[in-house]
This record gives C-alpha cells, structure tokens and sequence, in this order.
C-alpha cells in the first residue's frame, strides 16, 4: 500500500504537511509534522462512515482518512507513490 499524507494547502497554496501514514499488515504507522494533529488523533480520532477511528484500529483508519477529509477546503489527503519520499 502506498504511504498517504495530509496536507495543509491555504488559499495561496501555501502546503504545509502534517502527517504522513503508512499501513504495514493492518498496523497503521504515522509520522506526525504536527504534534497538535498527534494528540487530536490519538485522544479524539477522525469521523468516517458513522464512525471514529483512531490510528490504533489499523486499516479501517488507513482506509477512511480521504473520507474522513472529504469535505475539508484546507485538508487534502495524497497517496505517494512507492519511493517518492
């Protein structure tokens, strides 16, 4: 599975990155730019489908971060492709 991150871009597209998440098996590994980002998953999780998901539940998490943002004008989640980084 490729590695995803969320991004930050501003009007003036500005981009600021925030995190980036990989899946390895069902355990999502994430490597936080943003320790507010950090906290807020880890103690309150994303809304996706009906639901809250924190890093913790794996692949359910790794699979709802672009609906999770969806609707965000200043979040925006991107797959990288395998060696980008």
């Amino acid at each position: 599975m490729p590695a995803k991150i969320l991004r930050v871009v501003t009007p003036d597209d500005d981009i600021t990155d925030l995190v980036t998440v990989r899946l390895t098996g069902n355990k999502v590994r994430c490597h936080y730019h943003s320790p507010e980002l950090r906290r807020e998953w880890e103690q309150i999780g994303i809304m996706a489908g009906g639901r809250t998901l924190k890093p913790g539940d794996g692949r359910p998490f790794y699979d709802a971060l672009e609906l999770a943002y969806s609707r965000s004008s200043v979040h925006k989640v991107e797959a990288i492709p395998d060696g980008a980084e």
